[in-house]
């Protein structure tokens, strides 16, 4: 039997596993680093949706660090004008 953090992470690397795949080749970065991250990270916003939520709804809650702003004075980016004034910052939104 497994965990709901084991499915997530399941279904995480069925979902995005591909994509991940691609963009980390050439680093020294692995695809369950990024998906462990994921998890630690966000898995407390999405865990209640994924399994009935599409992907692009599932990714549209786990954007960015403002969630913590202002009570996290250190939280990036505070909002969006500071997100898209970063380099490659409008690619990243």
């Amino acid at each position: 039997m497994t965990t709901a953090k084991q499915d997530a992470m399941i279904w995480m690397n069925d979902t995005f596993g591909s994509d991940i795949d691609v963009a980390l080749a050439g680093t020294p970065i692995t695809k369950k680093l990024v998906i462990a991250i994921g998890i630690l990270e966000t898995f407390y916003i999405w865990a209640k949706m994924y399994k009935t939520a599409t992907p692009e709804e599932v990714l549209a809650v786990c954007v960015d660090d403002t969630i913590d702003y202002p009570a996290r004075s250190s939280a990036w980016p505070k909002n969006r004008a500071e997100l898209e004034a970063h380099p490659k910052g409008k690619a990243m939104f």
